[in-house]
C-alpha cells in the first residue's frame, strides 16, 4: 500500500514528499517538521495534533491500508512533538486544547529552517556514533572523566584496528606508529608538512585526557568543558578515518 496515486486533500504535500510506506516510516521527525510545519501555518489560525491525525486517517485511510494508518500517524505525531519543543508551535493561550503557529514559525523559511535545525543539533547529535553510544549515558549522569576517557579509548581502539596494531601500542607510540602509516586527512602537500603538528595533538590529547580521565577522578565538573573535550575526541575520530594510507613504508620499531 502507499504507491497508488495520491489523493486530493489537505496535508497533500506530505504525501508527495513521502510517498511509500518505506520513505514515510524512515522520515526522521525533524525532516517531516517543516512540511507539517507549512501545512500548518496556511490553515485555521488554531492547530490541534487530534484534528490534523483525524483529517489525514479520514482522508487517506484507504490509500494508506487499514495496518499501516497508526504507524503513518505515530510518524506524524514525532514530527508534531518536534515543533512543539523547537518553539515552532506553541499552546494557544486561550484554548487549552489546540496550538498555534509560532511567530517564528510562521516566518520559517526553507534555509532559515536548515539553520534553525543545525543550532539546535545537541551533542549527542554531533558525536560519531561509537562515541556517543558509549558514553552519552554516562555524560548525562555527570561523569564526566569517565565519559573523557572512554570517548579517547574508542579513537585508541579505532587506530589498532585500522593500523593493525595490539594493545601494547598506545598513547605516543600508537600515535607515532599510527601517523607513520597513515597520512593526516588527505595526502596533499599542505596536509603533510602539518602531520607532525597532528601527531603532536593526538600524543598531547591521549596523554592528557585518556588515562588520567580513566585513573583520576574529578578533573572536570563542567558539564561544558567536558562536552568540549568530546568534541576533541571526535575530531581525532574524524582524522583516523579520514587518513590515507602514506607513500613511506610503515616502521613498527618505532
Amino acid at each position: 500500500m502507499g504507491t497508488m496515486e495520491i489523493p486530493q486533500g489537505p496535508y497533500r504535500s506530505l504525501l508527495q514528499r513521502y510517498p511509500t510506506d518505506d520513505a514515510w516510516m524512515a522520515a526522521e521527525p525533524e525532516d517531516m517538521a517543516l512540511l507539517v510545519l507549512r501545512e500548518l501555518a496556511v490553515g485555521s489560525r488554531q492547530v490541534c495534533l487530534h484534528n490534523m491525525a483525524a483529517t489525514m486517517r479520514e482522508r487517506y485511510y484507504q490509500h494508506w491500508g487499514a495496518e499501516r494508518t497508526p504507524d503513518r500517524l505515530r510518524v506524524l505525531a514525532e514530527a508534531y512533538a518536534w515543533l512543539k519543543t523547537a518553539g515552532l508551535l506553541v499552546q494557544d493561550p486561550t484554548q487549552d486544547d489546540f496550538d498555534l503557529v509560532s511567530r517564528r514559525g510562521a516566518a520559517m523559511t526553507e534555509e532559515a529552517f536548515a539553520e534553525f535545525r543545525a543550532a539546535r543539533r545537541t551533542g549527542y547529535d554531533i558525536l560519531d556514533r561509537r562515541i556517543a553510544e558509549k558514553v552519552w549515558t554516562i555524560y548525562l549522569r555527570g561523569d564526566f572523566d569517565i565519559a573523557i576517557g572512554y570517548a579517547f579509548k574508542v579513537v585508541e581502539i579505532r587506530m589498532r584496528e585500522k593500523g593493525g596494531f595490539t594493545t601494547n601500542d598506545m598513547g605516543e607510540r600508537l600515535a607515532k606508529k599510527f601517523f607513520k602509516r597513515f597520512d593526516s586527512e588527505a595526502p596533499k602537500k599542505g596536509e603533510r608538512d602539518a602531520l607532525p603538528a597532528v601527531v603532536s595533538l593526538f600524543i598531547g590529547a591521549l596523554d592528557r585526557y585518556r588515562n588520567p580521565a580513566m585513573h583520576e577522578p574529578a578533573h572536570f565538573e563542567d558539564a561544558e568543558e567536558a562536552m568540549e573535550v568530546l568534541l576533541l575526541a571526535n575530531h581525532c575520530l574524524r582524522i583516523v578515518e579520514r587518513a590515507t594510507t602514506a607513500s613511506i613504508e610503515p616502521d613498527d620499531k618505532a
